[in-house]
């Protein structure tokens, strides 16, 4: 919830940079004639907007999905870097689509991991160890430090594509938002058309464009 609040807020603040600097009269247009002046609420149209809302559950699919497969992969942890490639591979395919072949190759692997897993728990929990457990201890605690990294990494590369297709999609979104603000005003005739945020006051005559931004914006859809 708190990366899709980031995001709103995102789109929120370039839309209000964009708004408040868009539609402004020349000097020549306000000597002669009143200003029209409008506001859009953009508070509303974020919570309203249906591509944004679709674009942030989108988001929230994808990431939950990821957050699945890192988690998915510290079960493998005590594997070599070669099997546990090899489940990486598997795992960066839905499971939906998964061969038997692939099915087959996982539950092996899996195997394996849980029977290493369950040799560092008994190596563990022993008093003393013989030199050659001693060992084989200090090897498989190498293999965990080694895996976690190389999960981490794999955590750090998700995060950096999330941040980047988050990117992409606000500056998408506020291409559009702004887009649609700008034609609805100049359809009405508006000089100036502000973010309803930036109004300390405003009389009862003062157009809210809100309703008619929302329409044109989810008509498009």
């Amino acid at each position: 919830m708190l990366a899709a609040h980031r995001f709103k807020a995102a789109v929120i603040l370039a839309l209000m940079v964009g708004v408040a600097g868009s539609l402004v009269p020349t000097a020549s247009a306000q000597e002669a004639a009143p200003l029209k002046i409008g506001y859009v609420d953009l508070d509303a149209v974020s919570d309203q907007y249906q591509a944004l809302l679709t674009r942030q559950q989108e988001l929230r699919d994808w990431a939950r999905a990821k957050a699945e497969y890192i988690a998915a992969l510290n079960d493998f942890v005590f594997l070599s870097k070669e099997n546990f490639d090899e489940v990486v591979a598997i795992y960066e395919l839905q499971k939906a689509t998964w061969t038997d072949a692939q099915k087959a190759r996982e539950a092996e692997l899996r195997a394996v991991a849980e029977g290493k897993e369950k040799l560092n728990l008994d190596l563990q929990a022993k008093a003393q160890r013989t030199a050659e457990e001693q060992d084989q201890f200090n090897s498989m605690q190498e293999t965990i430090s080694a895996r976690r990294a190389d999960i981490n990494k794999l955590a750090t590369q998700i995060e950096q594509e999330y941040l980047a297709k988050r990117s992409d999609a606000q500056m998408s979104l506020v291409t559009a938002v702004k887009g649609i603000i700008e034609k609805v005003s100049k359809d009405q005739g508006f000089d100036l058309v502000v973010d309803k945020a930036l109004v300390f006051y405003a009389a009862d005559n003062i157009t809210d464009l809100t309703p008619a931004v929302l329409a044109e914006l989810n008509k498009a859809q």
